[in-house]
Formats: structure tokens, C-alpha cells, sequence
């Protein structure tokens, strides 16, 4: 199999001399040798590129092992139940990672792409195996290995200021799954032994102590309740303007209400109430830590009609 690791490498070398030469070909836009040595450049590039989206194809499959260790994980076995949810919330992690990266896509078909399985349990207290597909894109990126770089990284965060930054690059659902598959290990008082190797032969690894994994589920939990995610909308305008506060109704019924920023009230207002429209949302979950209820805020981040074919129809002619 081709060394990724060094294909890689020699890609980026490539490129920052690609950037290089286009830089030195603006100061010079006439020079028929810049122009020959961008291109050439740009060939060098296009090939690297090339090998490097048949090497991970080559490659075929990201495998991690997950090591358990606890009572509930001797001798190679674990409860189904327990294993049924581990492996469900490390799905997740990964797929709401991807769609996060790629709202543009569903998360059925960031699912699809990943297709992650759990490929075998192996004895040495109980080590699951799991896979996914590591589908490089046309410039050799895999969605995958990014994904698990990223849940890595969240993993081994240090301080608050580092976690916030990573939990942005998971997204909030993806930090709530991975809160998700802490807790599950630490009900069952299970410690976890996480590796992968990177197709740039990067070797990651997490040791997940009894201690650590709790202390890092309540930081996600906290970071996750203030951190704000981007919620889209189609709808109809449902009542008249309040100062500073919109509601859009959607297709269900249901109303979303919430706050509106200066910027976006001259927006606001020219919509009718029962006018089709699109909207974006920062939603902002806050949760009670001794009733475990939650409370979902909303600001409107953007508002706009509909185009003319919706079949939504406007129910009056005013009036903000």
C-alpha cells in the first residue's frame, strides 16, 4: 500500500510552493516564466492530489479500538445492553461531527458515508473493534478522519478555553453524544483505552480513568447548555411584531419565539404576520441540574420570505 503519511506530505510541500509562485506571478502579470512555473507548480499539485485519493481508497477503513476495563468487562464479554449503547453514542459522536462539518448534507447520508461498524470483541478485558469508511473526497480529504481527529482532540482537552474550542469543531450534538458515552462508561464503572492510527500514521490515544471521564462529561454538559447552535426554520410569520421578540410557526405547528437583535428588526418588520418565510435561529438549551428540565432559547440570526412557489400562503396583508 502507498505511505500515505509521505504522499501527504510532499502535498503540502507542493501547494505552499504553489502559493508561492502565485504570489510572485501577481508582482509580475506579464512574466510568461511565472505563468509557465504556476502552472507547473499546479501540475505537480493535481498529481499529489491524485495519489493521495487512491491511497485512502487503498486504504478503505479507519479501525479503532476501544479497550474496556471493569467488572462488566472481563473476559472479552459485556452486557448487551451496555454495549448497545456505547457503541450507538460512538455512532453518533462521529455522525453529528460530520454534519456539523457538512450541514449541507443529512445526517442519513454523513451515516451512509461513515457506514461504522463494530467489527469484532476481542478478549484482554473486552476490546471492541470499530470501523468506518474512510471515503477520501476529490483533494483527498476523508470525512472520517477528520471526525475522529476532532473527538480526539476533545477528549484531551486541558482547559476550559481549549474545550470550548474543540467542542465548536464536534458541534453541540456531537459533544452531547460524546457526554453521552462518558456517562454510560462511568454508571457502569468502566475505564477505556481509545486508539487509532491516522492515515498519516498519527497514532491518537485517549486513557479514559474512572475520575477523568466524569470530569469531562460535566465540562462538556456545561460548555454544551451556553453554547448556541444554528437552527433553520420555514414557516409563517405566526403573530403581529413586539418590540425586540419575532414567532414563526412551522408546517407542524409548532411556534418558535424568541429575541430579535437591532440589526434584524427592519427585517422583521417586513413580513406580514402569516407570510411565508425562512428563518435561522441560534437555539441555546439551558438545563436545570437538580430537575434535569430543560429550557430552549432563540434569537433570530436571519429572516427572509419565502420564494413566490412556496405553498405556504400568507393568512393577512399585515401588520408589524
Amino acid at each position: 500500500m502507498p505511505n500515505i503519511a509521505h504522499i501527504d506530505s510532499m502535498l503540502r510541500m507542493a501547494r505552499q510552493t504553489l502559493a508561492e509562485r502565485e504570489r510572485e506571478r501577481e508582482t509580475q502579470p506579464d512574466s510568461f516564466a511565472w505563468q509557465c512555473a504556476v502552472e507547473s507548480a499546479q501540475m505537480h499539485v493535481d498529481e499529489l492530489t491524485r495519489q493521495l485519493v487512491d491511497a485512502k481508497k487503498q486504504r478503505e477503513i479507519e479501525l479503532v479500538e476501544i479497550r474496556l476495563t471493569g467488572k462488566l468487562a472481563r473476559f472479552g464479554s459485556l452486557p448487551m445492553s451496555v454495549l448497545g449503547r456505547i457503541s450507538t453514542a460512538f455512532e453518533e459522536v462521529l455522525v453529528q461531527a460530520g454534519r456539523t462539518l457538512r450541514q449541507q448534507e443529512t445526517v442519513e447520508a454523513i451515516r451512509s458515508l461513515f457506514d461504522v461498524r463494530l467489527k469484532a470483541v476481542a478478549p484482554g478485558s473486552t476490546r471492541l473493534f470499530i470501523t468506518l469508511q474512510t471515503n477520501p473526497d476529490l483533494f483527498g480529504d476523508s470525512l472520517a478522519e477528520t471526525c475522529l481527529t476532532h473527538t480526539f482532540n476533545l477528549l484531551k482537552v486541558e482547559t476550559p478555553v481549549e474545550a470550548q474550542t474543540q467542542v465548536r469543531k464536534v458541534g453541540r450534538k456531537g459533544t452531547q453524544q460524546l457526554s453521552k458515552l462518558l456517562k454510560v462508561l462511568d454508571e457502569n464503572y468502566l475505564e477505556a483505552h481509545v486508539n487509532w492510527q491516522s492515515p498519516t500514521d498519527k497514532f491518537f490515544t485517549w486513557e479514559g480513568k474512572l475520575g477523568r471521564i466524569r470530569e469531562l462529561s460535566q465540562t462538556f454538559d456545561r460548555i454544551v447548555a451556553n453554547e448556541p447552535e444554528e437552527v433553520a426554520v420555514e414557516g409563517t410569520v405566526y403573530t403581529e411584531s413586539i418590540r425586540k421578540r419575532f414567532e414563526v410557526q412551522d408546517a407542524s405547528g409548532f411556534i418558535y419565539g424568541g429575541s430579535v437583535p437591532d440589526s434584524l428588526m427592519n427585517s422583521l418588520t417586513a413580513l406580514r404576520v402569516g407570510e411565508p418565510c425562512r428563518a435561522i435561529l441560534l437555539e441555546t438549551i439551558h438545563e436545570n441540574p437538580t430537575t434535569g428540565q430543560q429550557q430552549k432559547l432563540y434569537q433570530l440570526k436571519y429572516i427572509a420570505p419565502l420564494p413566490a412557489q412556496s405553498t405556504l400562503q400568507p393568512t393577512q396583508l399585515s401588520l408589524f
